[in-house]
């Protein structure tokens, strides 16, 4: 009987454990990734060169592009930071802020 108490205890230890272990381990290039999203100068050096909405995504992947007329909330994230474009004629990236 103790032994049938036991398994779904020592089951959701190693759940607990589990999501511990892979909630603290980053990979080096996760890490390169988030430092160069907190860089919020080479974000705005990189939209002067005016990147197109997929430049963006791709040479920042991390952070969360929004466009005219996206709908977005405003709620806070505290994972990513939000970068509220603005676009020219041609459907380039010519400014915007960095949230």
């Amino acid at each position: 009987m103790v032994m049938r108490m036991l398994i779904p205890v020592a089951f959701f230890i190693s759940l607990f454990a589990f999501s511990l272990a892979a909630a603290g381990a980053q990979s080096p290039e996760a890490e390169a990734v988030t430092s160069q999203a907190t860089d919020s100068s080479a974000i705005r050096a990189f939209v002067q060169s005016r990147p197109t909405p997929e430049e963006f995504r791709e040479a920042y992947p991390d952070v969360w592009l929004i466009l005219p007329g996206d709908i977005v909330s405003r709620e806070v994230c505290s994972e990513y930071y939000r970068f509220i474009a603005e676009l020219d004629g041609d459907g380039r990236i010519k400014g915007g802020s960095l949230e």
